[in-house]
This record gives structure tokens, sequence and C-alpha cells, in this order.
């Protein structure tokens, strides 16, 4: 075989690879829980062999909570509703839990979102799942319900449009938004 054709073979193997890892990925969701990204370059051919290099990138580290002037967000880990095992945001949620509870005024409304890997209804679902963790734990810790609203909204409003593990990371969240 010449060159060329190797090189043609190469493109072809590495485009059906992706090709059916996409298709697990986003149509069947059987992706790992921690996915990795993977560059394949194809070298020059030495003597009919085809060297391939993957360069692996590690998963991205991020806070699991963001405080801004008018919001407040928690990131969640992929498909995970819960946060018991997060020291940060139980820190948080403690000191909001203070906050609701001397503050006559303050109402929050809890807003889940996911990434966009999976089904609509699924992230719908999911979404809602996180926010009303977040809702059950500040109810426990005695913050009237009447104080607090919950809504889900899939993945319906990113952060970040792209289907990267970065842009994934930060559109799975919740947002805690103060009414006064």
């Amino acid at each position: 075989m010449n060159a060329k054709a190797i090189t043609i073979l190469v493109v072809f193997l590495g485009w059906s690879i992706i090709s059916w890892k996409w298709y697990l990925c986003r149509i069947k969701e059987k992706c790992d829980d921690e996915p990795k990204t993977a560059l394949i370059q194809a070298s020059d051919t030495v003597s009919g062999e085809v060297t391939i290099k993957v360069d692996s990138v590690s998963n991205i580290e991020q806070k699991s909570v963001q405080e801004l002037d008018h919001k407040t967000i928690l990131y969640f880990q992929n498909k995970a509703t819960h946060f018991d095992e997060d020291s940060t945001i139980n820190s948080y949620l403690t000191k909001l839990t203070s906050k609701l509870l001397t503050s006559k005024d303050t109402i929050i409304t809890i807003v889940g979102h996911t990434d966009d890997k999976g089904l609509d209804e699924t992230n719908l679902l999911l979404s809602y799942q996180r926010a009303q963790d977040v809702q059950t734990y500040l109810i426990a810790k005695g913050v009237p319900i009447t104080k607090i609203k919950v809504e889900g909204k899939g993945e319906k409003e990113p952060i970040v449009l792209d289907t990267t593990l970065e842009a994934r990371n930060k559109n799975r969240r919740v947002e805690i938004l103060f009414n006064k």
C-alpha cells in the first residue's frame, strides 16, 4: 500500500471510531461517568506504518459554589442530584439557611439545570430533582416552604453552548435566585 492509501484508511478509521463513540454517548447514553477527550493525529508514514498519537485531557477542576450579586450557582457532578459529600455546598447552604431564617422578606427560587446529554424528558426530571434536593435540605433546617420556589429547566438554558466536558460541567447546576 502506498502512503496515500494508508492516510485515507487512517482517516476513515478515525472517522468511524468518532462516529461510533458519538452514537454510543449521545444516542445510547453509554458514556463513561468521567469522559475524557482524545485528539488523534496521523503522522507521516514510515515504511508503510502509521503512528497515531493520543493526547488525553484530564477532568477539569471546577468550584462547586459560585456566588454572584443576584444569584448563587451550585455545580453538580454527572447525573448527580445529591450534594451530601460536598463540604463547600453544605457550608454555603448552612449560611443560606441562616440568612433565610433571619430575613423576613427574602424569598428564593431554586432552578435546576442539566447538560445536553440524554433525553429532554430525563434531563427535565433530573434538573427538577436537583432543585428539589436543595429545597429539601433547607426545609429540613427549618426554612419555611413559603420562602422557596422550585423549577427545573433541563438542558434548555445552558451557560455554555458547547458539547465539551468543560461546558457540560458548567451546565450541570442549580441556581439560587434571590427575590426580595
